[in-house]
């Protein structure tokens, strides 16, 4: 067996395995600085492969990545919803902003139906984009995807839908859980 022991004086097997099982210094900075380090990756491209590099890590990358949603192709838009429905309440919680734009796109009655339902997931939700193709506005009226029974009060909202939406909650003002 090769060891690089026995052609390094003063190296020994302890020292080597305590070398490694230092943290690595990424993770032994304060938690402000690392969530400052983060929000420079590009969304949605270099942050999930950064949800699997570590345990300490983790927590801070997917509270930056479900944070803010949007510029997502439609195809990977409907799996992030698929994955928001039956994702844990505390990963639901972390969507404040939500940006679907199917505007190329036909929106069929079943991805009708899965917007409606993962917007009534999202507590903390205070930004809404949903865009639609001129195609959809025509025919029939999307309205009532966006739930009566919101648990979300919407600073900013934003749609290509033909709607009157009065039932949608707003809030003019900054709350305490504004982050």
């Amino acid at each position: 067996m090769f060891s690089f022991s026995n052609y390094i004086p003063g190296l020994n097997h302890t020292r080597t395995s305590v070398a490694m099982q230092k943290p690595a210094i990424l993770v032994t900075l304060p938690l402000e600085l690392i969530d400052h380090i983060l929000t420079f990756l590009s969304w949605p491209n270099e942050l999930p492969p950064l949800l699997l590099v570590n345990k300490s890590l983790h927590p801070t990358a997917e509270r930056i990545l479900y944070c803010n949603i949007g510029d997502l192709p439609a195809p990977r838009a409907v799996r992030l919803l698929l994955s928001l429905v039956n994702a844990p309440t505390a990963r639901r919680e972390l969507v404040k902003s939500l940006s679907l734009d199917f505007s190329d796109n036909r929106v069929l009655f079943a991805l009708e139906l899965l917007i409606h339902k993962v917007l009534r997931l999202l507590p903390r939700l205070r930004t809404l984009n949903v865009e639609v193709s001129i195609h959809e506005n025509r025919h029939r009226a999307l309205a009532w995807i966006f739930p009566r029974d919101a648990p979300f009060r919407l600073r900013s909202f934003a749609t290509s839908m033909r709607c009157v939406c009065f039932h949608v909650s707003f809030s003019p003002v900054q709350s305490e859980d504004a982050d």
